[in-house]
């Protein structure tokens, strides 16, 4: 019977530990607010095309919060142009205040000639920019799919 009574409470606390888990997350997400993501002129090199994309987010909440990581691409419709990823910690200020996250990126003049061709043969010509993958705030894994504007 006591054993019982163990697997209840185990459970019980389980179960309260994964909802504050997740009200926390809310909360932490609610008070960051995606404001643009842009594209900056590229600079084209012997192989390849340098370009930054710059994220930016207005931490309205009361705590800062740290930008841990960013893995995704940049992608132009549904064609892969370069994978994009950053690895340092930014700082996301309380208080309202407007931060940009830049990410380097590199599109290789041999993929770039593929999704070219392809882009000619499904006759798929205007297409939008956009940035999709995952962004890491606080240690919580948060989707994105911005579409980028041209600095």
């Amino acid at each position: 019977m006591r054993k019982w009574g163990l697997l209840g409470l185990i459970a019980a606390l389980s179960l309260l530990a994964f909802i504050a888990a997740n009200k926390a997350k809310q909360a932490i997400i609610d008070g960051l607010n995606f404001i643009s993501a842009r594209v900056s002129k590229p600079s084209f090199q012997i192989n390849q095309i340098v370009h930054t994309v710059q994220l930016t987010y207005r931490n309205s909440g009361p705590v800062s919060l740290f930008f841990d990581s960013f893995d995704g691409a940049l992608y132009y419709g549904n064609y892969l142009l370069s994978y994009l990823s950053v690895r340092d910690r930014v700082e996301l200020p309380a208080g309202a205040k407007d931060t940009v996250v830049k990410i380097n990126g590199v599109i290789r003049y041999a993929d770039l000639a593929g999704n070219i061709l392809d882009l000619v043969k499904n006759k798929s010509y205007l297409n939008n920019l956009s940035v999709k993958g995952t962004v890491r705030i606080g240690g919580i894994p948060v989707p994105v799919d911005y579409p980028l504007q041209l600095i």
